[in-house]
């Protein structure tokens, strides 16, 4: 779980203090789209939560902070032996980049829509509700409209 739940949450919530402490805060947040809507997602819902479970799992979880705190080491060495003309030299960090490769082309091939929960809402209620679940950070994957003899309609949610 360390590896999957625990670590992106610990990675959100490093992402929301770096904006939160950074003097470009304001810019960066008037810039922000997809990507940082979607790593911060879980940084947003409950940080007590996310605090009881990462200290509650610490023994599990501090191997995984380790490893990713390593990686941002190596990103953070590249970037500072990087040549004027960054062009000249990137093998450092295109081995960064590309070390787990395998696991998201193994992720999906196990079929990532698998991720996916369905609910069902009042036709009546589905635009107040698509309103709520996208500022929740809820990704909305499929719509399954109603059948005749039904007044509710299935969304299909992605992620956790």
């Amino acid at each position: 779980m360390s590896l999957i739940s625990h670590l992106p949450h610990v990675l959100a919530h490093a992402l929301t203090a770096v904006t939160a402490n950074s003097s470009a805060m304001g810019l960066a947040l008037a810039l922000a789209a997809g990507s940082f809507r979607d790593v911060t997602r879980v940084a947003r819902e409950n940080p007590d939560r996310n605090l009881a479970m990462i200290t509650t799992n610490h023994r599990a979880v501090l191997p995984t902070v380790t490893a990713a705190a390593e990686f941002l080491n190596t990103v953070r060495t590249n970037l500072e032996r990087m040549p004027a003309n960054p062009k000249e030299s990137t093998e450092g960090l295109s081995a960064a980049f590309h070390a787990g490769d395998r696991a998201v082309e193994r992720y999906k091939a196990s079929g990532e829509t698998a991720h996916t929960t369905q609910e069902s809402v009042e036709v009546t209620q589905m635009t107040q509700r698509l309103v709520e679940l996208c500022a929740a950070g809820a990704v909305v994957v499929g719509i399954e409209e109603p059948s005749e003899q039904s007044t509710r309609v299935s969304l299909t949610l992605s992620g956790s």
